[in-house]
């Protein structure tokens, strides 16, 4: 009786599993990939470089395009930096880890929010009407942005729009602070 029950329920879970990839495809969400493994593997001390696919280059090459052209990673990672994150994930894994998978793996590393300091200079430039008589538009402009990248890079928050609203206005006005200009 055991066994049949036993038989039963690996039925089952086996139905469900493949039910629910099938849906995810129907979807158009492909076939769900299982998870990188928790062990992290690492790059061989003495791998030959020259061994590397073409198409690992290409697929790289392709993530840093994608990378550069969205504003968001492009304001606040390093492209290049993490395309060579991409590329050595690629090298490690070689097929066992889809691009998704890759991409998953690497989010939230090479941080560098740079990229956003001129939007956020010249956005407290364009209110500079709204400044009380006696504020440098220079100076309280560049504390603003330089403040407000140094603790995005520091704290690495979401980015989200509330957080980096949040944080803006937090850089903001401790520029204010520090210039007594409050």
């Amino acid at each position: 009786m055991k066994y049949i029950v036993y038989v039963f329920f690996c039925a089952v879970f086996v139905f469900s599993v493949l039910s629910s990839a099938s849906a995810f495809a129907q979807m158009g969400m492909g076939t769900p990939q299982m998870p990188a493994p928790n062990i992290e593997k690492k790059m061989p001390r003495n791998y030959d470089y020259s061994k590397i696919p073409d198409e690992y280059f290409a697929e790289a090459d392709a993530f840093f395009d994608r990378c550069s052209a969205n504003v968001n990673y492009s304001y606040y990672y390093d492209c290049t930096c993490l395309s060579t994150a991409y590329l050595n994930k690629r090298i490690i894994y070689e097929d066992e880890m889809t691009a998704d998978g890759i991409e998953l793996s690497i989010k939230g590393q090479c941080r560098d929010a740079s990229g956003v300091v001129g939007q956020i200079y010249n956005d407290c430039l364009s209110k500079v009407n709204s400044f009380k008589p006696g504020i440098d538009p220079e100076k309280l402009c560049s504390c603003s942005a330089n403040t407000y990248v140094n603790a995005m890079n520091r704290l690495q928050p979401p980015l989200n729009m509330s957080t980096r609203t949040t944080i803006r206005a937090k850089s903001h006005n401790a520029c204010m602070r520090k210039f007594n200009y409050l």
